[in-house]
């Protein structure tokens, strides 16, 4: 690979400082709008619990939240949290100066990588989009933890750095940041099949002594959650890595009342018992089932594109998206001699072959359908599907070449140079950062959980603007043409439900917004209270929720029906709510929050447990959502 372009003036360099700075800004500003009318979001609740006994006890946080298999999660989000508990009383404000700084550090190594690969106009317009995206805006302000674009961003700026300086120690801080970035979440693990495919193709160097100091690092980063899992024989890794449900079948045991039904509001039947993820039994099979697994392929390859309004937007710009990744390897006509020269087919791709071939016919010979029933009973379904994967993935590395052999063909036909063979070097590694962990998450990712896919948005931005401002005028199209769709596509990204809906409101009610229902329950709540000089009561919450607040309380105990409103109490007010049962009342409650219906949106909860009003209860004070009673 060769060296990256020519380094900027420092004009350029103040030029595009100022503007990162300011879009960054604006896209922080738009998230950020109505912070008072939103409580702490349920499932970051032990993430900041976690962030104030940091701060203030020094207490180093074992694990997170409870994921979708019944799984602890690594507690890394603590310390991202860790800043702004620490700056801000107000712990609905725990998320945003961790998440504006990594939201900078996203912009800055998006611009970084567009520029030196495509050039600096793609570089502006790829920063652009991602501030005014979907994604962008609610991540500038969210840690919510479901794989960062930020980790993955500065792990691929490392990787490019390592395959072009030819030093390992770009390798050793690439491998650092991602270890710290699966502390933070797992969701990134497909990220480390990048180093080995960057290695088969460009061979850069690996040196040990920098390899053994960022796994030092890594594990010092991860001690205190080994320390807790190791009891545990390390389960809840095993679980998200192998992506394994270990959520108990039984879990109203721990209930105050394990007769109680969940209902859903819609039909009043009964509600499923949890949300957790698993894979849809596979009853159809032949062409019905091929075309299944297809359309549910090409459903999660586009969904990152859904964030526009507009029918045909989505499929449209990935098929832009797709375009920019092919063309970016398209060698020009004054390459071919080179590549002759390059044609002998390396050992490498050679075991890569029989390594497809190998996984291959055992993912068929392990297969149900194969009718091997004892081998099949024997082969956990986590192998299969790893041996599927590299089946696939190494049969993707192997076309690489013959690919782009046939696409240089046909363009030279037509009269088309697309790419000189030092910028089709250049983006090799670009190419395989994304090209890999997107391949792995639309073969491994649960059907329905679109989240799985975001952190791949800032790479998939960079090949979409370097295909329309980069590419489209080397294919022959007026460069009014280019920028035409490049104004066109940023205002159909900018013109998003989530942004249109943070400026209407900043509009409506201000830059900070009201204090939400949920906050002004709380404060009268804790004020009747401590009137009485008391700092614990028993309260139920008669309210609408997701099943996992309740069934979850089997395995982590911080998870129940309100417990948001405990949470708020507790760290507004200083007062203890006595009731701890799951399912969010007793027989014992003093006070009670009745949720009267459901919030707006579909997707809000709209589950409920059957809990009639006992007629003890007299109604303290009305809301618009809720009502606060006390028994007499």
């Amino acid at each position: 690979m060769r060296e990256h372009p020519a380094s900027l003036t420092p004009r350029h360099i103040t030029f595009a400082a100022g503007f990162l700075a300011v879009i960054a800004v604006a896209s922080i500003g738009i998230t950020l709008q109505g912070w008072r009318s939103r409580a702490p979001v349920f499932d970051l609740l032990p993430h900041i619990e976690n962030a104030v006994q940091l701060v203030h006890s020094g207490t180093l946080p074992q694990h997170g939240d409870t994921g979708s298999y019944g799984s602890y999660k690594p507690p890394g989000t603590a310390w991202v949290m860790a800043p702004s508990v620490l700056m801000f009383a107000d712990l609905r404000l725990a998320e945003y100066v961790g998440a504006g700084i990594l939201h900078l550090v996203t912009l800055v190594g998006i611009f970084w990588l567009a520029r030196r690969h495509f050039g600096l106009t793609c570089a502006y317009v790829s920063a652009l989009l991602y501030a005014v995206s979907e994604h962008g805006v609610f991540l500038a302000a969210s840690l919510w933890p479901n794989g960062r674009p930020d980790v993955f961003v500065t792990l691929v700026v490392f990787t490019v750095l390592w395959a072009s300086r030819r030093d390992g120690r770009f390798l050793a801080a690439a491998l650092s940041i991602w270890g710290i970035g699966m502390y933070i979440d797992m969701a990134v693990t497909p990220a480390a099949f990048i180093f080995p495919v960057v290695w088969i193709y460009e061979r850069p160097p690996v040196r040990i002594a920098p390899l053994a100091i960022a796994a030092a690092v890594v594990l010092l980063v991860w001690f205190p959650y080994l320390r807790f899992e190791a009891p545990r024989a390390f389960i809840d890794i095993r679980s998200q890595l192998l992506q394994q449900n270990i959520f108990p079948m039984s879990y109203r045991h721990t209930w105050c009342n394990p007769s109680a039904v969940l209902r859903q509001l819609e039909d009043d039947n009964p509600a499923p018992s949890n949300q957790i993820t698993v894979q849809a039994s596979r009853d159809q099979h032949g062409i019905r089932a091929g075309l299944a697994l297809a359309r549910s392929i090409l459903e999660k390859a586009v969904s990152n594109f859904n964030v526009v309004a507009v029918p045909g937007a989505a499929v449209a710009m990935f098929s832009l998206t797709a375009a920019g990744l092919v063309l970016s390897a398209i060698p020009g006509r004054t390459a071919v001699r080179s590549l002759s020269e390059r044609s002998r087919v390396p050992p490498s791709t050679v075991l890569i072959i029989i390594v497809v071939l190998v996984s291959a016919g055992l993912y068929v010979v392990t297969s149900p359908s194969f009718g091997a029933a004892l081998v099949t009973g024997v082969v956990p379904d986590s192998i299969r599907r790893l041996l599927r994967l590299v089946a696939i993935g190494g049969a993707a590395v192997t076309a690489v070449t013959p690919i782009t052999w046939a696409g240089q063909k046909l363009l030279a036909r037509s009269g088309v140079a697309v790419e000189s063979l030092e910028v089709a070097g250049r983006t090799c590694v670009m190419r395989v950062s994304l090209t890999v962990p997107w391949l792995i998450l639309l073969v491994m990712a649960e059907p329905g959980k679109p989240e799985r896919f975001w952190w791949l948005w800032p790479l998939q931005l960079i090949f979409l603007s370097g295909f329309v401002v980069g590419l489209l005028p080397k294919l022959g199209f007026p460069r009014w043409i280019s920028w035409m769709l490049a104004v066109i596509i940023v205002a159909l990204v900018a013109a998003n439900g989530f942004v249109v809906s943070r400026v209407e409101a900043w509009a409506k009610a201000g830059w900070a917004g009201a204090d939400a229902e949920e906050i002004q329950i709380v404060d009268d709540l804790a004020g009747r209270i401590k009137a009485d000089g008391r700092r614990e009561a028993a309260i139920g919450y008669q309210t609408f929720f997701y099943p996992f607040m309740a069934t979850y309380n089997v395995t982590n105990p911080r998870y129940k029906v309100g417990t948001e409103f405990d949470f708020l109490l507790r760290h507004r007010h200083g007062v203890e709510n006595t009731d701890r049962c799951a399912e969010g009342v007793s027989t014992a409650d003093e006070y009670r929050v009745v949720q009267n219906r459901p919030k707006p949106g579909e997707a809000e909860p709209r589950t409920y447990f059957d809990a009639p009003m006992e007629s003890a209860f007299r109604v303290l004070r009305v809301f618009d959502l809720y009502r606060l009673v006390k028994r007499d």
